[in-house]
């Protein structure tokens, strides 16, 4: 209820709503993403779209079957997925991390380019998160 007051807010909104992305940067939240762009199909005449990928806070969750969920769900929003990201490097939030194990940098940055290597096989635009970086 609670987005559909929302949907006819936006709608009484003078000018044109032309539609909203949705980063959905956290596999927990994968589904959820999934659920809004369906809700932008019914309510909003499809003008949600999402971007899927892992944030750098969290790189280390981005593992072969991280990757193959995403990708599903990239499949399953189908046009309405417009980017992959929001993924890159974030030294200031990993900072002691970065200290502690120099190797998470690194880490960091092969799990980076792993993500921006599917945005360019799948022709998509990639969001880039870039801290301290």
């Amino acid at each position: 209820s609670d987005l559909r007051a929302l949907a006819l807010e936006i709608q009484s909104l003078p000018g044109s709503f032309e539609g909203c992305v949705h980063n959905c940067c956290d596999l927990q939240d994968v589904d959820l993403a999934l659920k809004l762009v369906e809700w932008g199909r019914e309510v909003l005449g499809g003008k949600v779209y999402v971007s899927f990928g892992i944030h750098p806070t969290s790189f280390e969750t981005f593992t072969p079957a991280a990757e193959a969920k995403l990708k599903e769900a990239v499949q399953a929003c189908g046009d309405h997925c417009v980017g992959w990201g929001e993924c890159g490097l974030d030294y200031y939030r990993r900072a002691s991390d970065v200290e502690e194990d120099p190797s998470a940098r690194t880490r960091m940055k092969e799990v980076f380019a792993r993500q921006a290597h599917i945005a360019i096989r799948r022709g998509l635009p990639l969001v880039v998160h870039s801290r301290d970086a």
